[in-house]
């Protein structure tokens, strides 16, 4: 941002500094006749200049984050309007010196767009004022300037831009009231740095401020530059510092020294080749090609300069572009990220405000020709609004025509270009989608309108949509910024249907120590998927198809969840059941037999997973499926007996036993001659008879009859099988 053309001399008095009167009036007389003679040879043709018809074919954008701050060094003086007494009569309207620049943009090509009428509050007309963008803060920053309209008043307000309006902040302190100050976003420090200008009363000044957070607070860095106005400054993005060059002491002792400020402290630097001393320069930090650019400026003697240099690396080295903009001064330079090029608008050369617009990318010059464009001035604002995204001109000055200043506001943007975005994509049903829309070019506000391709639409720059059934659908976004500029743009949205987890457990039951398989998988949603089994032990697993081996028993729940790429999720739950382990126990009684005498067999089980069945292995080839069993062996011999329980998983467990069968004892001659046990049977049936014989004959006997106290012999049987009769007892004596 630069001055209106008012050249301060000694003390604050008007006029050419050191140049009596009479030489001042020859040489602006000199001065416009060149100028003329210059314009005249430019519009036949034989002029060094050329015009570009459109925008050239420059770099790709520039990164947003590593814009330096613009050139917003300016000179205001509390002084008369310029003086041109002796020149030739001027034309009613400032004439563009290399020819109209109404030529109508070039295909997508930036143009200037006037957004004072959609503005309700704005700062008071003026000129020569500090304005920059707060990166920290995120917006634009306007202090003090100068204007002179009956009488002089130089500004201390402050001013933000945002959102496409102005409005004013009332910090708790700040600057004292001057304007040519040199404002700049110090990135390294975190602050805009704010140095020097000129009060109302013509005392330059050299004090050192930042803002930071909408208030204003002084510094106090050991040896700082000398006062000064009219400086040119910047922030270096690649040297990592602010870089101030020139300016005047108001004394119009030009100045050509070179300063760095970082950290909180000025640095003078002494680079081996140095600009000319000037003021009023232009200042920008060109992110494409990586250096420092700064062109034109006054000196002390032909006024308006018109070379280009470079600072990289703390040294100047001078450029020669093939092609190169008018000398002037007071002018604006702003770096467009957008379009990937710095801008020139305006200023003044020795006769004339200008209203031309320049781009400079590649180390050359290109005129560019937009529809329309602020009238010629000087000392406005110019300076590249990255939250808005358009360079912002505000102001100025136009001293040749009766000291006019302006308070419009203008905006200079690449036509609309609507972008939109849908996150996830593609998605599931019935799962929220954040569609976010915005544009490059244009001038805000912007109004945003959406149709989701499902019937339902949206009116906000970030709206959410959920759809409810699977499908492909269109989605188009309309944007209309504040001129009524309108560009459409679509996407399209898959949707599958909702992801839906599955899972599976083998076995589902199963005994202590066995392991488990486990196998999971997933339907609809957007693959590829992500699986994580948690199998309710605290333990995990980050694959589809896992085992895993319990260490207690319990009836877990394991748990599948999916996630697929659309961020959508689904969860499977099965149960495992872990028994104790299967054990078994048998008791075989007697151990111990002989040939043809039976054993029995019981068996009794614990843990495992039923059914449970028990085979016995008898040792002797016999077999049997029953839980308890008899068996005889045919023969002598050590028999093992085994036990084997199966539970329904496979598990086993066994149980032994020994059965010892003895062999039978050797038959003997027995009792009568016979053989073995035979004559005993035999006695002992004849005995029996003896006995049933005994008792037939007591039972016989008469009712009545006494036994007699004396036993004799038994009777005899005779032949016939009957006994005698038994004789009466004796007669007493």
């Amino acid at each position: 941002m630069k001055g209106f053309i008012v050249r301060p001399g000694v003390g604050g008095s008007l006029g050419f500094p050191l140049v009596s009167a009479k030489h001042r009036t020859r040489r602006l007389t000199l001065a416009l006749v060149v100028s003329l003679v210059g314009l005249s040879a430019i519009i036949s043709g034989s002029g060094p200049l050329v015009a570009v018809a459109g925008t050239p074919h420059l770099s790709a954008p520039r990164p947003t984050d590593s814009l330096g701050a613009p050139a917003t060094t300016q000179l205001t003086a509390a002084a008369d309007s310029l003086l041109r007494g002796g020149n030739p009569a001027l034309p009613s309207t400032p004439p563009d010196p290399v020819g109209s620049h109404l030529r109508g943009p070039s295909a997508a090509g930036p143009d200037w767009w006037n957004l004072t009428s959609k503005l309700s509050t704005f700062p008071a007309k003026r000129a020569n004022f500090g304005m920059t963008y707060d990166a920290a803060d995120g917006y634009v920053v306007l202090f003090g300037g100068f204007v002179r309209i009956g009488t002089a008043t130089t500004f201390s307000d402050t001013w933000k831009f945002s959102g496409g309006r102005w409005t004013e902040l009332f910090p708790a302190s700040s600057p004292s009231p001057r304007s040519g100050p040199v404002l700049v976003d110090d990135l390294a420090d975190g602050y805009l740095l704010l140095f020097g200008g000129v009060n109302a009363t013509g005392v330059v000044l050299g004090d050192t401020w930042k803002f930071s957070a909408g208030e204003w607070s002084q510094l106090a860095p050991a040896s700082p530059p000398p006062p000064r106005i009219g400086a040119q400054g910047v922030y270096d993005a690649a040297d990592h510092y602010v870089v101030v060059f020139g300016g005047d002491n108001r004394t119009h002792q030009l100045i050509a020294d070179t300063w760095k400020y970082v950290g909180g402290t000025w640095t003078q630097l002494t680079p081996s080749t140095t600009p000319a001393a000037r003021y009023f320069g232009e200042i920008e930090y060109d992110a494409v090609d990586g250096y420092v650019v700064m062109f034109g400026g006054e000196n002390a003697t032909t006024f308006v300069l018109g070379d280009t240099w470079r600072f990289a690396g703390g040294e100047w080295t001078q450029l020669y572009p093939a092609q190169n903009a008018p000398a002037r001064s007071f002018a604006g330079l702003a770096a467009d990220p957008t379009d990937g090029y710095l801008v020139l608008f305006g200023g003044a050369n020795n006769t004339d405000n200008l209203h031309d617009t320049w781009a400079f990318a590649g180390g050359n010059w290109n005129r560019l020709h937009p529809s329309v464009g602020p009238s010629g001035r000087g000392g406005f604002g110019e300076v590249w609004d990255a939250a808005d995204g358009f360079i912002l001109f505000f102001s100025g000055s136009n001293e040749t025509y009766g000291g006019r200043y302006y308070n419009d506001t203008w905006a200079y943007a690449a036509p609309i270009s609507a972008l939109a975005r849908a996150s996830p994509s593609p998605a599931d049903a019935n799962q929220m989608v954040r569609f976010v829309g915005n544009a490059t070019g244009g001038v805000v506000p912007d109004t945003f309108s959406w149709t989701f391709g499902d019937g339902m639409s949206g009116v906000t720059s970030t709206p959410q949509h959920a759809y409810v059934t699977a499908g492909t659908y269109v989605v188009n976004l309309t944007i209309v910024d504040s001129f009524a500029q309108t560009s459409t743009t679509s996407l399209t949205v898959t949707v599958h249907p909702p992801v839906a987890a599955r899972a599976t457990a083998t076995p589902s039951t199963l005994d202590l120590g066995q392991t488990a398989s486990f196998v999971g998988s997933a339907s609809g949603g957007t693959p590829p998927f992500v699986y994580r089994w948690s199998f309710g032990d605290g333990a995990t697993s980050p694959t589809a198809n896992s085992s895993h081996l319990f260490a207690s028993t319990a009836n877990f729940s394991a748990m599948l969840l999916v996630n697929d790429s659309a961020g959508a999720n689904s969860s499977a739950t099965v149960h495992v059941l872990v028994n104790a382990r299967l054990s078994l126990s048998i008791v075989v009684t007697p151990l111990t037999a002989v040939p043809g005498q039976s054993i029995s067999g019981t068996s009794t089980t614990s843990g495992g997973t039923g059914p449970i069945t028990v085979h016995w292995d008898l040792g002797d080839g016999a077999m049997s499926s029953s839980s308890s069993l008899v068996h005889a062996y045919a023969s002598a011999g050590s028999y093992l007996v085994k036990a084997t329980a199966t539970d329904q998983t496979g598990a086993t467990s066994s149980g032994n036993a020994t059965v010892v069968v003895a062999s039978a004892p050797a038959s003997t001659p027995g009792f009568l001659g016979l053989s073995g046990g035979l004559g005993y049977v035999v006695v002992g049936v004849v005995l029996l008879a003896v006995a049933v014989g005994v008792v037939a004959i007591v039972l016989r006997r008469k009712p009545g009859t006494r036994a007699s106290a004396t036993v004799g012999p038994p009777p005899t049987m005779d032949g016939a099988g009957s006994s005698p009769p038994v004789p009466p007892p004796p007669a007493n004596p």
